[in-house]
């Protein structure tokens, strides 16, 4: 889900951000504006979302790619040794 969250510093207020929630059409849902004690606070928790964001989009690309290498593997196999039938079941 935190691939669905956009945030946006905002340039006269540097203590806060905005943050949008978007569903699964695109379409915002749900929007915050958090404040914190300082910019330097409001940085981190910003830093922190992107890398957060980086990380879940790099293991669903993983895990995206792997499950194809799987299908196929499957696909393979399965056409050798089965025929029709097997190919139906893997797809």
């Amino acid at each position: 889900m935190v691939d669905r969250i956009i945030t946006r510093e905002y340039n006269k207020d540097l203590c806060s951000f905005g943050l949008v929630y978007l569903n699964e059409y695109g379409t915002a849902i749900a929007a915050l504006s958090l404040h914190g004690r300082d910019n330097k606070l409001v940085k981190q928790w910003l830093e922190s979302m992107k890398k957060a964001t980086k990380l879940y989009t790099e293991a669903k690309a993983k895990a995206d790619v792997s499950s194809v290498v799987r299908d196929r593997f499957l696909f393979i196999l399965c056409g050798r040794k089965i025929g029709k039938i097997c190919i139906c079941i893997c797809i």
